[in-house]
């Protein structure tokens, strides 16, 4: 024999303590993603003080710095810098095994 299993209903009282909960975390995040990408968004026009010679040193170029500075305010441009210096890493390797194979 099986057990049926009957969703719980609740009251309308007792689920809007729950929806404004919820909506606060839901803030509270937004809130914190928000203040994060501020942050690195800060940081990495930072990166742009540096000479074309360090910036070489740590794997990306100015135009990258400024190309990950031109997204979205709400999107994280470290994200997209990272993307892009892994990137060129990538195929910086693809090249290196094709030279050594040939």
């Amino acid at each position: 024999m099986t057990m049926m299993h009957y969703p719980v209903r609740r009251s309308v009282r007792s689920s809007i303590p729950m929806l404004a909960a919820d909506g606060a975390a839901a803030l509270a995040r937004f809130a914190a993603h928000m203040w994060n990408a501020h942050r690195n968004r800060r940081q990495i026009a930072k990166l742009l003080e540096m000479d074309d010679y360090m910036l070489a040193d740590i794997g990306v170029s100015r135009g990258d710095i400024q190309s990950a500075l031109m997204g979205d305010v709400f999107e994280d441009p470290s994200s997209r810098l990272a993307a892009m210096r892994g990137g060129r890493r990538f195929n910086a390797l693809a090249r290196r095994k094709s030279v050594k194979t040939s």
